[in-house]
Formats: structure tokens, C-alpha cells, sequence
């Protein structure tokens, strides 16, 4: 009987540690992961999207000032929860274990971020306005919602830092 107990103790633990290797490897996002979700969406634009060779250039210049201005937004909340001393992953119910003050940070570094992120979009979206028509402006955005809805659902949970 002791012997059964103890395998079904072990079995038991195994199969936790399992579900919780799985849960962590989800929330983690590989460096290299990220750089290559980011490598598909500019690829899988460069597929869909057709740019007359008059615009592609100033086109991926304003893409690349886009996308560098939303790493350094999302680099800039990283260091001021690395400051504050809250974690990077951090669920929704973690948020009751942090201080005052640590929740304040958190609600300002999400909103400064939201912040830097959208006028990086409104600054891109300017300069494709004197590249682009409107209609290619609308194709764009398109393209950009299918593939992220297509990466949603192959890559649930994964973030992305800038590739180098």
C-alpha cells in the first residue's frame, strides 16, 4: 500500500512540475522568438503590401522610426519597473502583493508607454500620409491587423523587444 502511495505521490508531483514548466515557457518570451515575430510581420508586409519603388524607401524609413520609438517606450517601462522593484511578468493577481507606491509606478510606466506608443503610431501614420495615398494607407493598416491576428493565434502570450 505505502509503495502505491508513493507513486502516485511522485506520479503527482511530475505532472505538476510539468504543468508548471509549460505555464512558465508560455509566458516567457525567447529573445529569439520575439525577433523572429518581428522579422514575419515586416516580411509577411513586404509580401502583401505593394509600394511603388518611389515610396518604399521613405515608407520603411518611417516603419523603422515607428518600430524604434516602441522599443525604446517599452524599454523605457522596463527600467522604471526594474527601479521600483516590480517584476516583469507580472499577473493580475501578483498586483496585490506589490506596495502603494509600486502599483502607482506600475499604472504610470503602462500609461507613459500607451502614451509614447500611440504618438510613435501618429508620427508613422504622418509620414506615410505624404508617402502614400489614402487608400494604401488603408490597405497597410489592413495587412497589419491580419497579421496580427494570425500571430495571436499561433503565438498567444508572446512579447516582443526589438530584433537585433
Amino acid at each position: 500500500m505505502k509503495k502505491y502511495i508513493v507513486i502516485l505521490c511522485i506520479c503527482f508531483l511530475q505532472s505538476s512540475f510539468i504543468s508548471m514548466n509549460a505555464q512558465e515557457q508560455k509566458a516567457h518570451c525567447n529573445k529569439q522568438d520575439c525577433q523572429t515575430m518581428m522579422k514575419a510581420k515586416r516580411e509577411y508586409i513586404e509580401k502583401n503590401f505593394t509600394l511603388a519603388e518611389n515610396q518604399a524607401t521613405p515608407f520603411w524609413q518611417a516603419y523603422q522610426k515607428m518600430e524604434d520609438a516602441e522599443y525604446q517606450a517599452y524599454k523605457s517601462q522596463r527600467e522604471m519597473r526594474n527601479e521600483a522593484g516590480i517584476p516583469q511578468r507580472l499577473s493580475r493577481d501578483s498586483i496585490q502583493y506589490l506596495t502603494e507606491t509600486q502599483i502607482t509606478t506600475y499604472y504610470q510606466a503602462h500609461f507613459n508607454t500607451k502614451r509614447k506608443v500611440l504618438e510613435a503610431e501618429e508620427t508613422f501614420f504622418k509620414d506615410i500620409s505624404t508617402i502614400l495615398s489614402a487608400k494604401q494607407i488603408a490597405e497597410y493598416y489592413s495587412i497589419e491587423k491580419k497579421f496580427k491576428r494570425s500571430a495571436i493565434r499561433k503565438n498567444d502570450g508572446v512579447k516582443c523587444s526589438k530584433p537585433k
